[in-house]
């Protein structure tokens, strides 16, 4: 089973039943925020760990009560599309150019909890945090598309069979 979240996933006191629906699936359509400036490189080479890019939008949040840690350097992070929007714009706002959210093709057995997360398990990091990372490249055949600034969305590479889009 595939899965991916609807628009309208929202966050709520759910966790247990979600984490048990998300055990269920072996992939994940996810999504992962960026600058335009980066387009043409991401869909050719796909996506990469800030050890190939050297691109970070950590930035230290002392005395907040926001926990971050620097990210991972051999990590790229996904989540649902509202958080991948937020981290999208962060990257905006460090390098220039207009928002890009990649709409992504993700086995699970790829992913790793988000360092971030209090979890020790990918899974319960997504259903939990709605964060989730993945370990290496990403090859440009998994990313479906993409959506722009305005929302608009450009499809890239053939959705699969079999999505199964969980709303709450």
């Amino acid at each position: 089973m595939i899965i991916e979240f609807g628009k309208d996933s929202v966050d709520d006191e759910n966790f247990v039943e979600r984490t048990n629906f998300f055990k269920k699936g072996e992939r994940f359509i996810l999504y992962h925020g960026s600058s335009s400036l980066f387009l043409d490189d991401i869909l050719k080479d796909g996506l990469k760990p800030r050890k190939f890019t050297g691109n970070s939008t950590y930035q230290d949040r002392k005395g907040s009560l926001i926990k971050s840690l620097e990210s991972n350097p051999d990590l790229i992070y996904f989540g649902k599309d509202g958080w991948s929007r937020t981290l999208g714009n962060q990257a905006v706002h460090r390098f220039g150019g207009e928002l890009v959210v990649y709409r992504v093709l993700l086995s699970r057995n790829g992913l790793v909890p988000d360092e971030d997360s209090n979890k020790n398990c990918a899974i319960e990091s997504l259903a939990w945090e709605w964060s989730v990372a993945h370990k290496g490249m990403i090859s440009p055949s998994n990313i479906l598309g993409y959506f722009d600034k305005n929302n608009i969305y450009t499809s890239i590479n053939k959705d699969p069979d079999n999505i199964v889009t969980y709303t709450e």
